[in-house]
């Protein structure tokens, strides 16, 4: 039974990396185990992955019905958790299908839930959700609206953590003051200079949790926002990054130009040189996009072996100027440093439409543009 649970999990972390078909046979096939086994929520769990991963498939007829399955379980065993993550995937299936009214009645109802049940996350994401259907519907005041009410719920999140962390290391501190003080009372029968002289290591040292008390709050800012492999900027902070960007551009009638960028032939990269070859070339390769792009452009990994790159101001001719400057970084980089006889190339989709109605559908053109580079023989720039 504990490998049906390690199972379903594991086909969770292969949907976040992007591998959807995996995802779904690993589901299905610990859905299959986990009713052999009579483990209910775990056959629920893996459904509602493998639906998730069938509606990025845009294969919305079984990503339906593999949500609705999951939905029935949490309904059967009165699971209010799973009934509000199952109503907002289900949600995110009617939204792939464009069918607004469904979208947003599931959307709502799985908002209420998670607010009873004080779902922070999930709350955070159907305001997000719920404001870019309202931008998509041309409503972008009521899209502010709720990506103003989104970013508060981000924020109180952000300031959860902190707290938290914050609240363990004073604990730590007044410990370590109380022991300090005890010091002190027992150096008082020792000569002044001895006292003097372990009062200042005992400040010492309070300043050094003071000083680690700091960093753990800037690490957990970075952790937030950072991928951990590359260094660059997560797939959530990216998106807010670009979302921020198309609504401060279009309100003003600025410019606006992203790339979506895919290592050509990453994964017999991985299979003929091994992961750990895999990952230092994503490592290589993040370095130069940041010695190669401007201060103003922000990047970040969007999953697996794809980047997206956001130029804020830029037109579609000083957009391609800097994705040849970063494809000749790349061309041109020694790859034998990494590992004998290695070669990395990358296809780019390049697009700069502000007339889209929101930064998703902006995402799709350059992910479209993307295609057309690797089906013309990668390697390439398409706008």
């Amino acid at each position: 039974p504990g490998e049906v649970k390690a199972m379903s999990t594991y086909a969770n972390l292969v949907f976040e990396q992007g591998e959807y078909q995996l995802a779904i046979d690993l589901a299905l096939r610990a859905a299959e185990q986990a009713r052999l086994y009579e483990q209910a929520q775990v056959e629920a769990i893996a459904y509602s992955t493998a639906g998730k991963a069938h509606t990025l498939l845009r294969q919305f007829g079984l990503a339906e019905q593999l949500q609705r399955r999951a939905l029935d379980y949490a309904n059967a065993a009165d699971d209010r958790l799973m009934k509000a993550w199952s109503l907002y995937e289900l949600g995110q299936v009617y939204r792939h299908q464009a069918d607004p009214e469904r979208t947003r009645s599931t959307y709502q109802a799985a908002l209420n839930l998670a607010q009873e049940l004080s779902l922070k996350e999930l709350e955070m994401k159907v305001y997000r959700s719920l404001s870019e259907l309202s931008a998509a519907a041309g409503d972008p005041a009521t899209a502010l609206d709720y990506y103003q009410k989104h970013h508060a719920v981000e924020l109180e999140i952000f300031n959860q953590e902190a707290s938290l962390k914050t609240r363990a290391l004073l604990v730590q501190l007044e410990v370590e003051r109380s022991r300090s003080d005890a010091q002190i009372y027992k150096l008082r029968s020792i000569e002044l200079a001895s006292a003097n002289e372990a009062l200042e290591r005992v400040n010492a040292e309070k300043s050094g949790l003071v000083n680690m008390l700091e960093e753990q709050s800037k690490l957990l800012k970075r952790q937030l926002s950072e991928d951990g492999l590359t260094g660059l900027y997560n797939r959530k902070h990216i998106e807010g990054v670009l979302q921020r960007e198309f609504w401060r551009q279009k309100s003003s009638s600025q410019l606006l130009c992203i790339a979506m960028v895919d290592l050509d032939h990453f994964k017999q990269i991985n299979d003929r040189y091994s992961h750990l070859v895999g990952d230092q070339v994503l490592r290589v390769v993040a370095r130069l996009f940041v010695q190669t792009c401007r201060p103003s452009d922000s990047i970040g990994r969007y999953g697996g072996e794809e980047f997206l790159l956001v130029f804020p101001g830029t037109t579609l001719l000083q957009g391609r100027m800097v994705c040849e400057r970063v494809q000749v970084a790349v061309r041109q980089y020694d790859w034998n440093q990494v590992h004998a006889g290695l070669k990395v190339s990358l296809s780019i989709g390049l697009v700069a439409d502000l007339s889209v109605p929101n930064h998703e559908r902006l995402i799709s053109r350059a992910d479209s543009k993307l295609y057309e580079a690797k089906n013309a023989g990668r390697d390439r720039i398409c706008v």
